[in-house]
């Protein structure tokens, strides 16, 4: 039986069951390794592995937004410019993401697909992170940060 690459999953089945999953929408807008990243740990952060990976999911996601920022400025011509073929928004409702998720996942997307200044990208980066940090204490409360 010849099965689609895109319905096996290695530890989980918590991509297998989104409707659009990370890869597919990093892949179609042409997203970078670190805005790729922003969206699988915020959209998974509630179904892989309990509150303790969840924790660790939204953690990651704002340090790698703060990583981008700091990469962009070192290497400012290396910025790869997104594109939008597969809507923000029709990937978070496909997904059933909502909320502060929702809101972090449009950001990600805007960052990805503008070419911002230095100054704009320090904005993005420090907007993903308090927004994952609300998430975090919203999701699983103050002791979490």
């Amino acid at each position: 039986m010849n099965q689609k690459a895109s319905t096996i999953q290695h530890g989980g089945d918590h991509y297998t069951k989104m409707v659009i999953q990370p890869f597919r929408m990093s892949l179609a807008n042409r997203y970078d390794g670190a805005c790729h990243s922003i969206l699988k740990y915020v959209s998974r952060h509630g179904d892989k592995g309990g509150p303790a990976q969840g924790v660790l999911d939204l953690k990651k996601a704002g340090h790698i937004a703060l990583i981008r920022a700091e990469e962009l400025a070192r290497f400012p011509d290396s910025q790869i410019l997104g594109v939008t073929v597969i809507e923000p928004e029709t990937y978070c409702h496909a997904n059933k993401i909502s909320g502060l998720a929702r809101d972090i996942i449009l950001l990600n997307h805007q960052w990805a697909t503008l070419g911002a200044s230095l100054s704009a990208n320090v904005d993005m980066a420090e907007k993903i992170m308090t927004m994952t940090n609300e998430l975090l204490m919203e999701t699983y409360g103050e002791d979490a940060l």
